[in-house]
């Protein structure tokens, strides 16, 4: 398995929770009267699973959250190959912080 999870074993995530990710989907005029949507767009959860032949290092973490921003602070929900794993990134560690402002819900994290 190449993606999503680099976790090995059953599925950390305990109900209702689930692994799962999110695409901004624009929405015609005919989808938000059928739906009662008010907005232009709507935000369409989703899971997948990404399988090769050929053996391939996982990633070593995956977010599996919206990071958290904080002063000085970015929480990060990760799945890692031992599990999932709350990773909290402080400014002290310039490079890591950095990386952490920019992390995604669903992006790989390969260091």
């Amino acid at each position: 398995m190449i993606a999503p999870c680099p976790f090995e074993g059953a599925c950390p995530m305990v109900a209702p929770d689930w692994c799962h990710f999110a695409a901004r989907v624009e929405r015609s005029s005919l989808h938000r009267r059928v739906k009662g949507g008010e907005l232009g767009y709507e935000d369409e959860k989703y899971s997948y699973v990404a399988l090769a032949r050929e053996p391939v290092s996982p990633a070593h973490a995956r977010v599996v959250r919206h990071p958290q921003h904080h002063p000085g602070l970015i929480i990060l929900e990760e799945c890692t190959p031992l599990g999932l794993r709350t990773e909290r990134v402080t400014k002290r560690d310039k490079d890591a912080f950095r990386a952490a402002r920019r992390a995604q819900w669903g992006q790989a994290i390969d260091s």
